[in-house]
C-alpha cells in the first residue's frame, strides 16, 4: 500500500501541484492588495509615470542582450552560432516564464522551441537550454552572496538572517552539483542521480544518447561556458538597477546596497519557488518583508513589484505574439508541404509505372 502511495502522490503534484500554486499565490496576492488599500499602491504606482515606465521596459530589454549572449556562447565556434536568434529564443524563455500561467521550466521549453523554430536543431536547443540553465544557477550565487553579505551588514539583528544563510548552503550544494556537472559532463548527473533520489532515477530511465553526447560536446568547450558565466554574471549585477529605479521615481529612499538586499532576497525565494508559475503572490510578499527591513511601506513595496509585472507583461504580449506568428506559419508550411506531396507521388508513382 506505501510502495503504490508514493507513485500517486507524485503524479498527482506533478500534474496539479502547479495548478494549486498557482491559485494560491493568487490568493496571496489579493489578500495583500485588500489588505494594503489597493488605491494607495496604486497612488505610489503613478509616482514613476509613463516615462519611468518606458526607461524600465527599455533596461529590462538592454538586460536581454547579454543573457541571450550568455546562451549563444555556447554555441560559439558551431553552425548553430548566431547571436540574435538566442537573444530572441531568451527573450520568449522569459515572457513564457513571467507572463503565462507556467512555471519557470516551462518558460524553458517555450524558449527552446523558440531557438528551435530560428533554424536551431531540437536536439541542441534542447541541450543548450539545459546546460544555460546550470551556468546561470550557479552565476546568480555571487549575486545573491552579495546581497546576504549586505543584509548582515545593514541588518544583523534580522529574524531573516539565518533563513537566508540556510537558504545559500543549500543553494551553494545545489550549484556546487551543478558545476561539477559541467565540469564533469551528464555521466556525473546520472551516478549522483540515484544517490539523491532513486525513485525519480528509476523513473528517467536516463539520458538519451543524442542528448547526452550534445551537452558533453557544449560542456566540452570550456571558454564558451567561461564567457557564459561572466555574462550571466554581469547581468544579474546590473539587474539591480531595475528594482532601484522604481523605488528611485517613488521617493522610496533606498540605495543602490539595499537594493541589492532585497533584491538578493527575492531572489533567493523566487529560485525555490520555481514550480509557482510566475512566483504570484509570493514575490509580493517578499517584496513586502524584504523592504519592511528598510523601512518601505508595505504600499511602495507592493507598487515596485507590481511594476515589475506590469513591465513583464508590456513586454511578453508583443514578444509572444510574435512567437505565435512564427509557429503558425511553420505550421501552415508543413501543411503546404504534406498537401503538396499528397498530390504529386500518386503522379509520380503513376509515371513510373
Amino acid at each position: 500500500m506505501r510502495s503504490r502511495a508514493w507513485p500517486a502522490l507524485w503524479r498527482f503534484t506533478r500534474r496539479r501541484g502547479p495548478v494549486i500554486a498557482l491559485c494560491g499565490g493568487a490568493c496571496v496576492l489579493m489578500w495583500l492588495l485588500l489588505h494594503d488599500r489597493f488605491g494607495t499602491i496604486v497612488r505610489a504606482m503613478h509616482g514613476i509615470g509613463a516615462t519611468g515606465f518606458a526607461i524600465m521596459i527599455a533596461l529590462h530589454l538592454l538586460l536581454i542582450l547579454p543573457l541571450g549572449a550568455a546562451w549563444s556562447m555556447l554555441a560559439r565556434g558551431t553552425r548553430e552560432a548566431g547571436l540574435w536568434r538566442f537573444v530572441w529564443g531568451r527573450l520568449i524563455r522569459d515572457s513564457a516564464g513571467e507572463a503565462l500561467p507556467l512555471s519557470q521550466l516551462g518558460g524553458h521549453v517555450l524558449g527552446a522551441r523558440a531557438v528551435q523554430l530560428c533554424g536551431i536543431s531540437g536536439t541542441f536547443a534542447a541541450a543548450s537550454t539545459v546546460v544555460d540553465l546550470a551556468v546561470e544557477f550557479t552565476a546568480r550565487l555571487p549575486y545573491m552572496a552579495l546581497g546576504l553579505g549586505l543584509l548582515v551588514w545593514f541588518k544583523p539583528d534580522s529574524d531573516l538572517i539565518w533563513p537566508s544563510i540556510f537558504a545559500g548552503l543549500v543553494m551553494t550544494l545545489m550549484a556546487v552539483l551543478l558545476a561539477a556537472s559541467l565540469i564533469r559532463g551528464p555521466a556525473f548527473l546520472d551516478r549522483v542521480a540515484p544517490r539523491l533520489a532513486p525513485r525519480w532515477a528509476s523513473a528517467a530511465g536516463g539520458m538519451p544518447s543524442r542528448l547526452r553526447a550534445t551537452i558533453e560536446a557544449i560542456q566540452s568547450r570550456r571558454g564558451g561556458l567561461a564567457r557564459a558565466a561572466l555574462l550571466h554574471g554581469g547581468a544579474w549585477m546590473l539587474s539591480a538597477f531595475e528594482l532601484w529605479l522604481p523605488f528611485r521615481f517613488m521617493h522610496a529612499g533606498l540605495g543602490l546596497p539595499q537594493v541589492i538586499a532585497i533584491d538578493g532576497l527575492v531572489s533567493g525565494l523566487r529560485s525555490f519557488v520555481f514550480f509557482v508559475p510566475g512566483a504570484l503572490g509570493l514575490q509580493e510578499g517578499a517584496y513586502v518583508v524584504a523592504c519592511g527591513l528598510f523601512g518601505v511601506p508595505p504600499t511602495v513595496a507592493l507598487a515596485a513589484s507590481l511594476l515589475r509585472r506590469g513591465r513583464d507583461i508590456a513586454i511578453a504580449v508583443p514578444a509572444l505574439l510574435s512567437w505565435q506568428f512564427l509557429e503558425g506559419r511553420r505550421a501552415w508550411q508543413d501543411a503546404a508541404a504534406n498537401d503538396l506531396a499528397a498530390i504529386t507521388e500518386p503522379a509520380i508513382t503513376g509515371a513510373n509505372r
